[in-house]
């Protein structure tokens, strides 16, 4: 998989990854949910230029991969695609996961979700939906979507992808959602 940035794609005024992950870094800790505090929502970065790592080399998945529907900029579908390498599977063609983070229940009609998802499952990535709760600090439900899937992506039956979607969303969501804690403290501004 190409992991190159997707030329005619930008940020723009996208912010979404300056609020739903967890970011626990020695230079910048917030909980899930919660807007960073360098974050001017709708603008971007306020410190843009000094910025901490964590933020200068994360990109989301809309940015990284062509084949990830144009439609699915974050902030106008509501689905923020992660990208990770940990906890992948064996039996899975790639040493990638595909996160798709459904931020609202309406998300799943965005333009191409299901497509996308759909070709992840077809190219054998482990492809992950993850349930957002509602409310900020609490933990994600993150639920394995190839073998629920695999049936309706063979038949390309796009209605059973969306049915078994809502379906997997609702259980995530009334999945039980913990508080997260971070590990690493802000250090002290000196006085």
């Amino acid at each position: 998989m190409e992991t190159s940035l997707v030329a005619d794609r930008s940020c723009g005024p996208c912010t979404v990854c300056c609020t739903l992950p967890t970011i626990d870094e020695p230079e910048l800790q917030k909980a899930p949910g919660v807007t960073c505090p360098n974050c001017i929502t709708g603008q971007g970065c306020s410190v843009y230029e000094t910025r901490p790592p964590v933020c200068r080399t994360w990109f989301c998945g809309w940015r990284q991969f062509k084949f990830i529907h144009s439609a699915l900029r974050p902030d106008t579908a509501g689905v923020l695609v992660r990208v990770g390498t940990e906890d992948v599977p064996p039996t899975y063609a790639t040493n990638v996961t595909l996160e798709f983070a459904v931020m609202r229940r309406s998300a799943l009609k965005s333009p191409g979700l299901a497509e996308t998802i759909a070709a992840a499952v077809n190219a054998n990535i482990a492809t992950f939906l993850v349930a957002v709760p509602d409310q900020p600090g609490l933990s994600s439900t993150r639920l394995l979507l190839n073998d629920a899937l695999a049936a309706p992506v063979r038949i390309r039956d796009k209605g059973a992808v969306l049915r078994i979607l809502d379906a997997m969303l609702t259980r995530g969501r009334k999945a039980e959602h913990r508080r997260v804690v971070l590990k690493h403290q802000a250090t002290p501004t000196p006085p």
